[in-house]
This record gives structure tokens, sequence and C-alpha cells, in this order.
């Protein structure tokens, strides 16, 4: 990688409960929401070849934390872009 910069799209922080609103009447169950916490960034790099591809692709993070600890309990990554037009911006 020769150059590259990443720009912050989206920062959102939420209850468990709001990020799944509509999936399921059980509201008020009594136990305590896990904190979500969603990201969404622009990664643009370019790689130190000699044609010099620069790749784009927006990224995302999903954090779901503990209430009881505060520590992540579960991490999910996604990718806005297809495996074919990766492949095509090289």
């Amino acid at each position: 990688i020769q150059n590259s910069k990443v720009k912050l799209l989206e920062f959102r922080v939420m209850d468990e409960e709001e990020q799944e609103q509509g999936k399921q009447d059980d509201h008020g169950s009594g136990r305590a929401s896990s904190t979500v916490v969603v990201t969404r960034a622009l990664v643009r790099i370019e790689l130190n070849v000699v044609w010099k591809p620069r790749l784009n692709w927006v990224w995302g993070v999903k954090f779901v934390l503990d209430p009881n600890t505060n520590r992540v309990k579960r991490h999910e990554e996604s990718w806005e872009v297809s495996a074919w037009e990766g492949v095509r911006q090289l």
C-alpha cells in the first residue's frame, strides 16, 4: 500500500433492542440490553505497483457489548463491494 485514506461515514450507538426493532415483539424482558456500536467508513488505498491501482470500498463494523462487562461480545464486519468489483478495481 502506497497511500491510504479512511473517511467515517456513520457512527451510531444504540441498545440491542432498538437495533432489532421490528424483529420481535418481546419488549421489556427485564434483562439488561446490550449496547450496539455501528460504524461505516469509506476506505481508499493505492497499491504500490507499476500501474498504481486505487481500490475503494465501504467497510462496516458492528460491535455488540456485553451489558455486564462492557466488553465486546460480538464483532461483525461487512464490505459493501462484491468480489468481482474488488478484482475489477485492480
